[in-house]
């Protein structure tokens, strides 16, 4: 005799073992705007809260072509300017270290040619998915 399971039933693997429900993330989402609009200078100007930032898969192909050993990418927020809205993700290669740690592969100072440091990510506001299920309203009192 055959016996069925359901999928709840199946342990999850993969990308599945990462994945929340909707509603969670949207709980998520809602906390972080809440807490970033109090911070200056969001909290005049709740509509420049950095939502997201959005990376192209080809930039991420690029990077694992360039660095061959690296296990994954780390994004640093910034803003483009001092006193600035405008957020910006600086993305930076990481490798596994033989204790299993990850570290960011740097490579030199402030000449732009000798870091591994990349800025090519779209951030939101600016470019944003509106219709998304994940872009919760907020105008600066929302809790």
């Amino acid at each position: 005799m055959k016996t069925s399971s359901t999928d709840a039933d199946q342990p999850r693997s993969g990308l599945e073992k990462t994945t929340i429900p909707l509603k969670e993330a949207q709980e998520r989402v809602k906390w972080w705007l809440h807490a970033a609009g109090k911070m200056p200078p969001f909290k005049d100007d709740p509509g420049a809260v950095p939502r997201a930032i959005f990376i192209k898969l080809e930039d991420i192909s690029e990077l694992m072509a360039a660095y061959p050993d690296i296990k994954g990418i780390r994004v640093y927020f910034g803003l483009n300017e001092k006193g600035s809205t405008e957020i910006t993700g600086l993305v930076v290669p990481v490798i596994q270290m033989e204790d299993h740690t990850y570290q960011d592969r740097i490579r030199g100072g402030d000449d732009p040619e000798k870091t591994a440091v990349y800025d090519f990510t779209a951030p939101c506001p600016i470019y944003c998915d509106t219709a998304s299920e994940l872009y919760v309203p907020y105008d600066g009192n929302n809790s």
